[in-house]
Formats: C-alpha cells, structure tokens, sequence
C-alpha cells in the first residue's frame, strides 16, 4: 500500500499530489490526512528523536496510530480554542477525545514555572 508518511519525509512533490488527489474527491478527507501525516506525523519525524522515528514512523503512516497536534499559546493566532488547559493539566477537546479520532498528541506549548522563575519556550 500507500505511505503518505514516506512521501512526506522522503518525496514532497508525490505527497502535495496524494493531497490533491485526495482533496478532489473529498476535502475533508485531505484536511484529515494533512493533520494525520503533516502535523502529526511531521511532528514526529522533525522533532522527534532517532528511537521515536524508528518507533512510530510505520504505524503514522498505516494509520495505526492515529494522532493530532495542539498548541496552548494564547493569541497565537491559530485556533487552538479547542484545547483547554493550564499549568498543570492538558484535555483533549471533548469531541476529540469521544470520537476516538486520535490515540496519540503532540503538543507545543510553553512552560510556566513558579513565580520566582521565568517561562521557558
């Protein structure tokens, strides 16, 4: 079968016109699987350590690990008004979570420390 996380890592052009393909018959299909391989699977192989690569790279890509990625920044300027949090604890969006969509989260966030510390990015 077909790795669209193979494409992502290794080939661009096949995987912008598995994208496109995929946006001809549905969009809503081709945000999902931008958000499975893009976000999700991008963020794995681009911030990601050797081990997690070797870990995960086969099931992103089959679809076995389904995954999402969230940001907490306030006025970030993307709409992460569906992740709600604070220092201590993250949920998944209540539809996200019901619907079984993602198994796995890759978050970007800043950490706050006590008072007498400064935040960390």
């Amino acid at each position: 079968g077909i790795n669209p996380l193979s494409f992502f890592d290794r080939d661009y052009k096949k995987y912008f016109y598995l994208a496109e393909c995929l946006s001809l018959v549905d969009l809503s299909l081709m945000v999902k699987s931008g958000v499975q391989f893009s976000l999700w699977g991008g963020s794995v192989l681009n911030l990601g350590s050797e081990q997690h690569r070797r870990a995960y790279f086969d099931d992103i890509g089959t679809f076995r690990l389904p995954g999402c990625f969230a940001m907490t920044e306030l006025k970030h300027g993307s709409n992460v008004s569906l992740v709600q949090g604070d220092q201590h604890l993250l949920q998944l969006p209540d539809a996200l979570a019901s619907a079984g969509a993602a198994t796995h989260i890759t978050i970007w966030s800043s950490v706050l420390q006590p008072a007498s510390r400064t935040s960390i990015d």
